[in-house]
């Protein structure tokens, strides 16, 4: 018999299929339990839907049989991707200092929105909630930049990203990388 490895999305629907058995799965999804099978083949273009890649994961996770498959194949389907585009996108060290200054500003006015809600008048009384609060959309924006400026620095694989590192001849000792001279600590 043929051993069948199975990655990604038809290895999650083969864990599922494992743990919960055809009839459940296909009856969680409403669909047929060949249907179902199909979508553990890897050599078959077939998968299920979000939606029902989400109810089948919920269900299997509710179970208490661990991590959710399909999420978990996803995620690791999207950082193999992001990760090879990064590699092929790397930011140079002036466009990586001017994100980092463009996250420190998303911080102050972070801050001071923060700041402004959290105000009190001479009497304790905190100030009107401002008609649009700009709080959640600058974490929104950090999360965005502090992203992208990760997968930067996961991506570089000689330690250019550091504008410190790079500018100063490799003087300065950077984070991203341990020295090996004692002498530069």
């Amino acid at each position: 018999m043929k051993q069948v490895i199975r990655v990604g999305f038809a290895g999650a629907a083969a864990k599922i299929l494992s743990a919960l058995g055809r009839k459940t799965a296909s009856e969680i999804v409403r669909r047929s339990s060949s249907l179902v099978y199909k979508w553990s083949d890897p050599d078959l273009s077939n998968s299920p839907t979000v939606t029902q890649a989400l109810e089948m994961d919920v269900e299997y996770v509710s179970a208490g049989h661990g991590s959710p498959p399909f999420l978990t194949a996803y995620s690791e389907l999207l950082n193999s991707q992001l990760h090879r585009l990064q590699e092929n996108r790397q930011l140079p060290p002036s466009q990586f200092m001017l994100q980092t200054i463009r996250l420190l500003e998303e911080v102050v006015a972070l801050l001071k929105a923060v700041q402004e809600r959290t105000d009190t008048d001479a009497g304790g009384n905190m100030s009107p909630t401002p008609r649009v609060c700009s709080i959640c959309l600058n974490l929104r924006t950090c999360r965005e930049i502090v992203a992208g400026l990760t997968w930067s620095i996961d991506a570089d694989q000689t330690g250019s990203i550091c504008p410190l590192r790079s500018g100063a001849q490799g003087l300065i000792a950077c984070g991203l990388t341990r020295r090996t001279d004692p002498a530069a600590e």
